[in-house]
C-alpha cells in the first residue's frame, strides 16, 4: 500500500525502503512486521 500510495500521490525520494524506514526511526509509522507498517 505504501508503494501504490507513493506512486498516487506522485512521491519522489531516491529510495522508498529508506524513506520508509526513516519514518519508522523517528516515531511516524510503527513497522508490524516484514513489509507491514501501521
Amino acid at each position: 500500500e505504501m508503494y501504490t500510495l507513493a506512486d498516487q500521490i506522485g512521491l519522489r525520494v531516491p529510495d522508498i525502503d529508506t524513506f520508509i524506514d526513516n519514518l519508522n526511526s523517528v516515531g511516524y509509522l510503527l513497522k508490524k512486521g516484514p513489509k507491514t507498517y501501521q
